[in-house]
């Protein structure tokens, strides 16, 4: 291989794992419990646990015991005795209930944040949460509680959408839409239906009906993309997608309004910071301002983590594209299921050997 070709792939892979690597959980054909993180395979449990819980650079899971416990720091750590409910998680945070208490971990200990809680909702940098007891609407950021909206008032349980750092709540009184972000409320928009607003990483899009202008709030900065009412839209990190009211396919990057396609696409997706879409029977995606064709069919199944997708060919073989970077994970054909975990990915083999993908390279565990 030409020396030029094997440093530009040596400097891909570089760039694929300049941030933390994820847990990796896997289970192997023999029930074994471990996690695969930098490259080494560490076993937890002899037996698999009840429900696992990936969470960034912490994994956590239920014992067949039924208790919490958690790999951390490089640590097996045990969280808490007796089952937990109603578990949530997202990358940085993770909360449960038990009884009608609410936890959360804060430096490997389990910590109680509200006695007697209601609906909650977690997200990367944030937990929201409805205390019962003093009726208000709460959020914990930071390592800290503090209420957001006294809800003494209403009757009904409060409404609120949350994205991994911004968090947008309906104030019934005033009609009002209110942005939580950094640690302070905006009023984002009057007179709005709540239905027409969504919340993401650093961004909230919105419909304003007081001048029916359709806008995003995008790192404290307003910026109107529409005069006329979208057909629909979804926000992801630091991008929105959305069919105009003309009918055409478009999408906001954070600095500009790019025209995907004149036409409704089939579907489309956007999560992380990955808007997706199908058009004539093409999957694409958006790269560098521009439209690209990651297949020319639709694959069965894709998962995004971040800036990357990873799915099976039509042989069921792994791939990954990234940043219009495609990479043949394995050439094994046939794979039932596969995770994507951050920048690895984990499979089964059809011998039974537990395979991971990590760094341009394939890890093996027996």
């Amino acid at each position: 291989m030409p020396r030029r070709s094997l440093f530009l792939i040596g400097t891909l892979f570089m760039a694929l794992g300049t941030s933390a690597q994820s847990m990796v959980p896997y289970t192997t054909q023999a029930g074994r419990f471990g996690v695969f993180h930098e490259g080494t395979f560490e076993e937890l449990e002899t037996r698999a646990p009840k429900s696992v819980y990936p969470n960034g650079d912490r994994l956590f899971y239920v014992s067949q015991e039924g208790d919490l416990r958690a790999f951390m720091d490089g640590h097996a750590l045990a969280i808490q005795r007796g089952e937990p409910s109603e578990i949530q998680t997202s990358r940085g945070q993770f909360a449960w209930k038990q009884g009608e208490a609410l936890w959360v971990v804060r430096d490997g200990r389990p910590e109680t944040i509200c006695e007697d809680v209601g609906a909650f909702s977690v997200q990367d940098s944030m937990v929201v949460f409805h205390n019962e007891i003093d009726r208000t609407l709460n959020v914990y950021w930071r390592g800290r509680s503090f209420p957001i909206a006294d809800l003494l008032l209403v009757d009904d349980a409060p409404q609120w959408k949350a994205g991994p750092n911004t968090m947008v709540f309906y104030d019934r009184a005033r009609h009002k839409i209110i942005l939580f972000y950094r640690g302070e409320m905006i009023d984002l928009c009057y007179g709005a239906d709540y239905a027409w607003v969504v919340a993401s990483a650093d961004m909230a899009a919105f419909m304003d009906d007081e001048d029916n202008v359709f806008r995003v709030f995008n790192r404290g900065d307003r910026v109107d993309l529409e005069d006329l009412r979208p057909v629909n839209f979804s926000a992801g990190a630091g991008i929105v997608g959305y069919v105009s009211g003309t009918g055409k396919f478009r999408c906001y990057d954070g600095r500009n309004v790019i025209t995907l396609s004149s036409d409704a696409p089939t579907r489309y997706d956007v999560q992380d910071s990955v808007i997706t879409w199908v058009e004539d029977g093409q999957w694409k995606t958006l790269n560098a301002g521009k439209a690209d064709v990651i297949e020319r069919y639709v694959p069965e199944n894709w998962q995004v983590s971040g800036a990357f997708i990873a799915y099976q060919d039509l042989n069921r073989e792994l791939r990954i594209y990234h940043q219009g970077q495609r990479i043949n994970v394995t050439r094994e054909a046939g794979i039932k299921r596969f995770d994507l975990h951050g920048d690895a990915v984990v499979w089964q083999s059809n011998s039974g050997t537990t395979k991971v993908w990590w760094k341009g390279k394939v890890f093996e565990r027996y």
